[in-house]
């Protein structure tokens, strides 16, 4: 119908052979880029004092007008700012390359996103998965909340009170889950 001699039917074919080996790490890329583009609108929203005027109907921003913006709102150490939109923008990168797969390989986007990483959440693990990723950034914009890595000893001394020392504390043998 469009008049380029385009076949339809080896598209069909075309298509399906993508669907037969899912790429899981380009869904973890697109989850998570979308999760932290979510997290940035979400405090974007706190910082604006009419943030409906800006997201409500009408066009929305792209993702690196949301990271540009809260980094030109950032009412911390401008520093940090900086390091902030070096990580979101090796996201952005990371995120292009997989959605159009451009001609550099994923894996040198996924090392400079792991690079910037590694400058706001200094002990993060040589390479850090994309979850880890994602929920890294959102530690680090939250007001006072430490790292993600802070967090994480919290949760594991946490469990370790929780299911060990106090049921010997209160002499409660303790159940394995099944």
């Amino acid at each position: 119908m469009a008049g380029a001699h385009y076949d339809g039917i080896e598209a069909i074919f075309r298509i399906a052979k993508k669907g037969e080996v899912l790429d899981t790490f380009a869904i973890e890329v697109l989850t998570f880029h979308a999760a932290v583009e979510y997290e940035l609108e979400v405090v974007l929203r706190k910082l604006l004092p009419h943030p409906d005027k800006l997201f409500g109907k009408g066009p929305k921003l792209s993702f690196p007008h949301k990271a540009r913006l809260l980094c030109a709102m950032w009412r911390k150490d401008p520093a940090d700012a900086d390091k902030l939109n070096r990580v979101l923008k090796a996201l952005e990168d990371l995120r292009n390359e997989v959605a159009h797969q451009g001609d550099i390989p994923l894996k040198s986007h996924k090392a400079n996103l792991s690079q910037a990483f590694r400058e706001i959440e200094p002990r993060c693990s040589d390479d850090p998965s994309m979850l880890e990723i994602a929920q890294g950034i959102s530690m680090f914009i939250a007001d006072d909340a430490g790292t993600l890595a802070d967090f994480s000893e919290t949760l594991s001394a946490f469990d370790v009170l929780v299911n060990q020392k106090m049921p010997s504390v209160l002499g409660v043998a303790r159940q394995e889950p099944d």
